[in-house]
């Protein structure tokens, strides 16, 4: 079992040196069209005609720049804490202070928009790779015709998939990933935003979940357990037989 874990986690080691590699190679034997798209991301695939794709990385980074300037500079730094400004009752005038939900909220998705970026930057590399490969081999590229017409013929696929991928990760993925994290914090009908805060607790919560005694909650944990795989042995064993039955 500990062999398996190491070659996965040599395999992982692995694909990211080869990665970092193949960047540090495309640097060093790259012309200055792919060298400037290190840093300014699409502008290789413009200088060489490819106005469309150009222009969508392009966008890409400006798009990162702004919102990582603005706001998510701001959750990120916060997102240690969950914030330290508290919402304050000045006679009848209310100021507001920091928001743990939306700190913790935009935290995550800054992290997530960050690795995205990282992705598409990888992918801009890859593509300047690509088009010196063609360009050297005496073929010419692709017109932005061609390019754009590529998403309603062999990469279709894509076309299709894109509207659902963001509507999972923005009404399931991102949901989860921010529960799965208010497991780690004191939230509860005390710390309730944006009156109060809350803040990062570590494992005490499932500490206090796998408990017995009056501080604990093992023992109702156990009979939510105990009922939850109850009914979902029989809801599932009464629908396959009356699946069964309707067919007959």
């Amino acid at each position: 079992m500990t062999g398996k874990k190491n070659d996965k986690t040599a395999g992982v080691f692995s694909v990211i040196g080869g990665d970092l590699k193949d960047i540090g190679t495309t640097f060093a034997q790259g012309d200055f069209k792919t060298r400037l798209s290190f840093l300014i991301m699409g502008l290789g695939p413009l200088l060489r005609g490819q106005i469309v794709k150009g222009l969508a990385f392009l966008a890409s980074e400006l798009f990162f720049l702004w919102y990582i300037t603005g706001l998510g500079m701001v959750y990120l730094g916060k997102l240690a804490t969950l914030g330290t400004v508290e919402t304050q009752k000045i006679h009848r005038r209310t100021i507001y202070g920091d928001n743990s939900f939306l700190i913790l909220l935009f935290g995550i998705l800054t992290i997530v928009i960050i690795l995205a970026f990282l992705f598409i930057w990888r992918m801009n590399i890859r593509e300047n790779r690509e088009e010196e490969r063609i360009l050297r081999s005496g073929k010419k590229l692709p017109t932005n015709g061609t390019f754009l017409y590529s998403f309603l013929d062999h990469n279709f696929d894509k076309t299709l998939l894109a509207l659902p991928c963001l509507g999972i990760f923005v009404f399931t993925v991102l949901p989860i990933l921010f529960m799965v994290c208010v497991a780690f914090t004191n939230y509860d009908a005390n710390h309730q935003a944006p009156t109060n805060l809350f803040t990062w607790v570590g494992l005490e919560n499932f500490k206090s979940l796998f408990s017995f005694g009056t501080s604990g909650f093992a023992e109702t944990f156990v009979k939510v357990l105990i009922w939850t795989l109850v009914w979902a042995f029989f809801a599932t064993f009464i629908d396959y037989f009356l699946g069964l039955a309707v067919a007959m």
